[in-house]
């Protein structure tokens, strides 16, 4: 006995949702659980971006600072050194 094509576009419909569903709660509790057990590898990384970031913000809108500095070498945005001519 076969199942009418509407039932079946339904059940397919319904499997996947619910396998979607899955998916979705089971990507959150990964992430939840990397988070609160401290397991990211690269958060120390990101938040030394983020501190370094917040520097640069800061010295950009220092109205005392003429875009010169005393070093006789400058960080490029990419982290290289560059002498100062």
């Amino acid at each position: 006995m076969s199942v009418p094509n509407e039932d079946t576009t339904q059940l397919s419909s319904h499997f996947l949702g619910d396998f979607l569903d899955s998916i979705i709660v089971d990507v959150a509790s990964e992430c939840h659980r990397i988070a609160k057990l401290g397991l990211d590898r690269n958060l120390e990384e990101e938040e030394e971006e983020m501190r370094l970031s917040a520097q640069a913000r800061a010295r950009v809108a220092d109205p005392s600072n003429s875009g010169e500095t005393n070093n006789k070498e400058v960080c490029s945005s990419l982290g290289e050194m560059h002498g100062k001519g």
